[in-house]
Order: C-alpha cells, then structure tokens, then sequence
C-alpha cells in the first residue's frame, strides 16, 4: 500500500460542550500512540481529505473528545458530525512479525484448507460480535468470521488467507 494513502482511524462525532469539542469515535485501541500523528479530516459530503491540526483533547466519564485547531464555534462543528478522521500508512505502528493491519488484507486471495478459491477480500465488516471478511468470486459473495476459528493463516508475502470455510456456505 502506497506509504501516502489515508487510513481512517475514527469518527467525530456530536459536539460536545462550547468550547469547541467534538466526540470522536476512535476505531483503534492505540488512541495515545496516533494522537500524535498528523490527521485528515474528510466530511460524509466530500471524497477528499483535508490536513488538520488538533488543538487538545479531553477525557471525560470515559469518553474522548477532540478541539480541532481552525474551528472554536459549535454551529461550525454541526458540519464534521460523521466526518472520517485518517493518518497516512505510513504513520501506522510498525508490527510484530505475526501481526497485520486489517487493511492489508483488502484485496488477498482466499483459499479454504482444500485449496480451492474463495475470491480475494473485498471488504471487512464489523459485526459487534467479530469483524467479517467479505470475499468475492464470480459474483458469488463469501462472509467469514474473522475469527481463530476460521483464519487458519494469514500469509504477508504470498497475499493470501488460508480459511476453514467451504465453497457452498
């Protein structure tokens, strides 16, 4: 993956207070680590991400809030409700060995334990109980758990996912 795509990492979410604070909805359990990174801001109305600047944030009653440098004015944040926050790839912390971003898994090939092919990964989606890979062949759609149960192996170097999932489920 190109070093300079945009990989999003949450959600703002409602406003919050007057001071210019927003809910954010972070999508990673390492909040600390890319607070410190450089953000992109897209909105729901727009394909294109715009570079930002974050003025502070603020925990409270477990929840996180981010004040974004340019904007101090409730009625202004109204418009970034939902909007996507991103970091470049390669921003990203670097992995163990045995480790994998689930972006990367976007477009591997997937083979059942039998060898036969189940398309490549389209798209994961996130069920509240696990997250589900969506593959496709020919049209014909494959959701699998993506769990240990179903993953026998992820293989960086050869791009594919190795599942215990048969053609016909």
């Amino acid at each position: 993956m190109d070093k300079n795509t945009i990989i999003v990492i949450g959600k703002l979410g409602s406003p919050y207070g007057i001071k210019g604070y927003m809910k954010i909805h972070m999508f990673t359990e390492l909040q600390d680590y890319y607070f410190k990174k450089e953000w992109f801001i897209r909105s729901t109305e727009s394909s294109l991400w715009g570079k930002t600047t974050k003025k502070s944030f603020l925990n409270h009653n477990g929840k996180t809030f981010i004040r974004v440098n340019s904007i101090s004015k409730r009625e202004q944040l109204s418009n970034l409700v939902n909007a996507l926050v991103g970091i470049k790839y390669s921003c990203l912390k670097p992995l163990d060995k045995n480790e994998i971003y689930l972006n990367d898994i976007i477009g591997m090939d997937v083979i059942n334990r039998r060898g036969y092919s189940l398309g490549s990964t389209e798209n994961i989606i996130e069920t509240g109980a696990n997250k589900v890979i969506c593959s496709i062949l020919d049209k014909q759609e494959y959701l699998i758990p993506f769990t240990g149960k179903h993953i026998i192996s992820i293989d960086k170097t050869k791009r594919n996912i190795i599942v215990d999932w048969e053609h016909d489920y």
